[in-house]
């Protein structure tokens, strides 16, 4: 029988689930993966913001020949939700 709500938090639950698990900290290598992966999107999206704006600058001058950079399209990508948030 096991308690609602549960003591543990995802993470503990995944380094238990088994002793191989547990030996490895399955839960501990997850949490700092998806860690990792939310940094770098956040890193990511502070990237496109200045090439966007950069683009921008650019399409202000009337150079020579004029040309117009486009502007990034790209979707955004899905953030990643936290493992305490499972």
């Amino acid at each position: 029988m096991s308690r609602s709500p549960s003591p543990f938090s995802v993470q503990q639950k995944l380094n238990k689930i088994s002793p191989g698990a547990a030996e490895a900290g399955l839960g501990d290598i997850l949490n700092d993966l998806i860690t990792s992966v939310s940094a770098l999107q956040t890193a990511v999206a502070a990237l496109k913001a200045d090439h966007n704006t950069l683009v921008a600058k650019l399409n202000l001058d009337a150079g020579v020949t004029d040309a117009n950079y486009a502007v990034s399209t790209a979707a955004a990508q899905a953030a990643v939700i936290p493992l305490t948030s499972r």
